[in-house]
């Protein structure tokens, strides 16, 4: 098992990862997303919580952690995004990629396919997050056939479900 444990300030990363995180994750909802699109947030948590806000803080948090050989993911959470924002999207993961970032928990399924074919994100390690709703063994082995390097079960799901897929798709 493993501590995957959210993080929006630099200054906690060092603490975190002192308490026993052993992965952390965050969004990075910037002034010029949240100034076009402010009714969304790319990672779907306007509020700020678990979010940066600038590409530099993300850098530094992406180097701290990487000097602890703790990997670092990043939320790219919205169910759907709308074609208009898909080329700031991935021009967002391009930089972010170049960054250093370890991998992407995404909950659209559109959004996977395209980064699963773009070269430059192909050995990127794409996490199905809690809201690609994943609810049974069928939806697992989907996404595991897709590429998807782990997924992340929804938090509704009853201890003897969660068992009834890992017993299905070990």
């Amino acid at each position: 098992m493993k501590l995957l444990s959210p993080v929006d300030k630099v200054d906690e990363v060092e603490r975190l990862i002192g308490a026993g995180a052993d992965e952390l994750y965050c969004g990075l909802l910037t002034e010029e997303w949240h100034g076009k699109y402010i009714a969304g947030a790319i990672s779907r948590r306007p509020g700020g919580g678990a979010n940066f806000t600038t590409f530099d803080a993300l850098q530094e948090t992406i180097d701290i952690a990487h000097s602890h050989g703790v990997p670092l993911f990043l939320t790219l959470n919205e169910h759907y995004y709308t074609p208009v924002q898909y080329p700031y999207v991935l021009d967002y993961v391009d930089r972010v990629v170049s960054m250093g970032i370890d991998g992407m928990m995404v909950a659209d399924l559109a959004l996977m396919l395209t980064l699963k074919q773009r070269e430059v994100h192909q050995k990127i390690k794409i996490i199905i997050s809690t809201g690609g709703t994943a609810f049974n063994s069928e939806a697992v082995r989907f996404y595991q056939d897709l590429g998807a390097a782990r997924i992340i079960l929804p938090r509704h799901l009853t201890l003897g479900e969660i068992k009834d897929i890992n017993d299905r798709i070990p």
